[in-house]
Parts: structure tokens; C-alpha cells; sequence
């Protein structure tokens, strides 16, 4: 009976103000309704609130100065839903997203066995080039040469991702993988330039006969092995990516369900598939029309322009970054402009935006407000819309009283 009397008088009262979390936003006509006293109508609506809210977190600040890049919507759940500044789950504990490291083994040992299958088999096509004193299929070789750079730089950029910042590397290493696919397109560049020179030579003295038997071997294992690297790449490098709900995004390093690593590498390889195609091609019309090996250093030229022009968008990518250039995907003059509209903004300067390394942004601005404006509601404002819009890896955001000079001063800034 006391029992009974308790859970009558529980039940008599309002909810608590601790369940009242609910953001603004959303409209919730039962938040505040009295608890039925009916025992079991009570825990059904308890248990219903609970569902409804159970993925609500909330932080005093939202400046982001982590090193973990931002979730994932496909593997934090439920969407959220909010048309508002709000915090999206994370493990629970330390406020930490969580992080999909599945993926990245998986495209570490993905990277690993194309790796080392490249390098045993452009050794074998050096060799073969040169048993059969062929240009093309070495020129071949040298464009497998760049895949297996790419595979390299791929695997030493998941490994330097999971390395923690020191003292003396507060960025951490990312830049590491860039002045690595800088080197490697100068090696590239510095072998196709001698198989060109070797192609003139021979157009010029015509002295080296082609073993048609050899070429036509050759370039037709190169074919094979290029189809089972793109199997490899493609097929196996797909997994789980649809979304339960909401709206997806694409995050920092993954897309779709594949690592951007896996997806960098699988691009190399189908351009190798499409150049051995044509030394095939080469291979076939020598061996069976001898008269023709002209073909052979024909082909070294086409495929040398088509090295140097898939390996020039890399160079231009590595020297942005290394510059401290703006990414390309993304407009100052729209975050400035989405950063000014923002209540209480009066101006921004000091905008810079910069990336750590190809996928990795990072962004920097001082905003002015005025003296009425919430600090921590324009922090929290200006982040999620940053995070919403941008592909920024990290940001941080220094707010500042106005004055009158620095007000003119960003509004002229953000109107040009």
C-alpha cells in the first residue's frame, strides 16, 4: 500500500526539469503534460520521451581545435534533424566522435597487397620491356612506377593520420604524404624524360629490332594484372555506405563508403589499364606486321604526355599545399559572407584558410561583435555553419568587441 501511495504521488506531479532539454525548435505539445496515474501509461511515456531524445548531447563550447576530423552522418546512427547549432553523438565518454578504423584497415591491407603485386610486377615488365627492347613497355613500367608511388604515399598517409601531434609537430605529419607525392612525380618526370630521348634516338638511327613475341607477351600480362588490380580496388573497396535516414555527408577521407586512399589508387590503376590496352595494341600490330615498329616509339610518345599530364594535376596539388594556398573547394568570399550575416557579427577579418595536406582544411578567423551579443551563442552559431558548409578538418574562431574602425574596415572587406 505505501508503495502504492508513492508511485500515485509520482505520478500526480509534472514532469521534472531536467527531461525540458528539448532544443527550441522543436515542437513538442506533450513536454509538459502530467504523468497519468496510471503506473503502466507513465513508463510508456517515459520510455517514448527517452527514445525521442536519446541522441541529444549538449557542450559549452563549439570552437573546434580537435584533431579528429568530423563524423560521419552514415556511422553515427540516426540523422540529425536539427535546424539549429546542436552536438552530434559521440562515444559517450569523452566527447570524442567516434571513428570508422574499420575502414582504414580494411584500405591499409588493400593498399598493401596492390603494393607489393606492383612492384613485382613492374619489375617483371622492366624486364620484359628490355628483353624485347621496347620502349612503350617500359614507358608501361615507369606509369606502374607511379601507382606504385601512389599505393606508397596512400599507406604512409593512413599510417601518419593515426600518429598524435608532438611538441615540436603541433600539425602533426601530414605533410609528410605531400613532400612524398612530390618526390615521386619527380622521379616519374625524370624517367619519362629519358625513354623519350631513347624514343628519338630510335626514330632518328632506327638500329633496335623489337621482339614482336616478347612485347605481345608482355603487354598482355600487364593487361591481366591491371584488371585484377582494379577488381581488387574497386569491388573489394566497397562496403556499407547507405544512410538510415537524413541527410548524408561526406566527410574528411571517406565517401561513399570508400577511403579516399583506396579511391586515389583505384584512379591511378585504371589509367594504367587503359595505357596497357594501347601498348597491346602496339604489341599486336609489331609482331604481326614487322614493318611497323615505329609503333613502338610512337606509343612511348603518346603514353609520356599522358604520364606528365595525369601526374601535373598532382604536382599542382602538392605545391597548393605546400604554398599555404586556399583548397580550391572551397570560397572565401562565402565564408565570409555566411560568417557576416550571422545575428550579432558585426565584421570579419583575419580569414585564412589552409590545408594540412590534400583532404585535411583548416580554417582561422577573428569575429567582431557587437557589445550585446552572446559569445558563446556566436561560437556555436558560426561552427556548426562552418561545419555545415565547409569541408573543414579543424577551425577556430576568436571573437572580439567591435570598434568603429575594424567594423568599416570588414564591412568594406566583405562587400568586395
Amino acid at each position: 500500500m505505501a508503495a502504492g501511495r508513492e508511485l500515485e504521488d509520482i505520478s500526480s506531479r509534472s514532469i521534472p526539469r531536467q527531461f525540458d532539454l528539448l532544443p527550441n525548435n522543436h515542437d513538442y505539445p506533450d513536454r509538459s503534460m502530467s504523468l497519468n496515474s496510471d503506473h503502466g501509461e507513465s513508463l510508456d511515456y517515459l520510455q517514448s520521451f527517452n527514445e525521442r531524445n536519446s541522441h541529444l548531447t549538449f557542450q559549452r563550447s563549439l570552437d573546434d581545435s580537435d584533431d579528429e576530423p568530423l563524423l560521419d552522418l552514415d556511422e553515427a546512427g540516426p540523422s540529425c534533424n536539427h535546424t539549429g547549432p546542436c552536438s552530434c553523438p559521440t562515444d559517450g565518454t569523452s566527447g570524442t566522435p567516434r571513428r570508422p578504423r574499420f575502414r582504414d584497415k580494411k584500405a591499409r591491407n588493400q593498399l598493401i597487397i596492390c603494393c607489393v603485386l606492383c612492384f613485382l610486377f613492374m619489375i617483371g615488365e622492366f624486364i620484359g620491356g628490355y628483353l624485347a627492347h621496347s620502349l612503350a613497355i617500359m614507358t608501361d613500367a615507369a606509369h606502374m612506377f607511379s601507382d606504385f608511388g601512389s599505393f606508397l604515399i596512400s599507406l604512409a598517409a593512413l599510417w601518419i593520420g593515426s600518429r598524435q601531434p608532438t611538441d615540436k609537430m603541433t600539425f602533426g605529419y601530414y605533410r609528410a604524404e605531400v613532400l612524398g607525392a612530390l618526390v615521386s612525380v619527380l622521379i616519374i618526370w625524370l624517367l619519362t624524360g629519358i625513354l623519350v630521348y631513347e624514343a628519338v634516338q630510335r626514330i632518328i638511327y632506327k638500329t633496335i629490332q623489337i621482339e614482336g613475341d616478347t612485347m605481345l607477351i608482355t603487354a598482355g600480362c600487364s593487361v591481366a594484372f591491371n584488371i585484377i588490380l582494379t577488381i581488387i580496388l574497386h569491388f573489394q573497396g566497397r562496403s556499407h555506405g547507405h544512410s538510415h535516414g537524413g541527410t548524408q555527408r561526406v566527410s574528411d577521407g571517406e565517401s561513399g563508403g570508400r577511403n579516399i586512399n583506396v579511391r586515389a589508387a583505384f584512379i591511378h590503376v585504371l589509367g594504367d589499364l587503359l595505357q596497357s590496352v594501347g601498348v597491346l595494341i602496339a604489341a599486336y600490330i609489331i609482331r604481326y606486321k614487322p614493318e611497323y615498329q615505329i609503333a613502338d616509339p610512337i606509343c612511348t610518345f603518346l603514353f609520356s604526355v599522358l604520364v606528365l599530364v595525369t601526374t601535373f594535376t598532382i604536382l599542382r596539388d602538392t605545391l597548393r599545399v605546400l604554398l599555404e594556398a586556399t583548397p580550391r573547394c572551397i570560397d572565401v568570399c562565402a565564408v565570409k559572407r555566411d560568417l557576416a550575416i550571422l545575428p550579432g557579427v558585426r565584421g570579419v577579418h583575419n580569414l585564412h584558410v589552409w590545408s594540412l595536406t590534400m583532404d585535411k582544411n583548416v580554417l582561422n578567423v577573428h569575429l567582431i561583435l557587437a557589445q550585446d551579443a552572446d559569445h558563446e551563442a556566436v561560437l556555436q552559431s558560426a561552427t556548426w555553419r562552418i561545419r555545415k558548409n565547409y569541408p573543414i578538418h579543424r577551425c577556430a574562431i576568436q571573437v572580439e568587441k567591435a570598434c568603429q574602425p575594424c567594423v568599416q574596415e570588414t564591412k568594406g572587406a566583405v562587400e568586395g
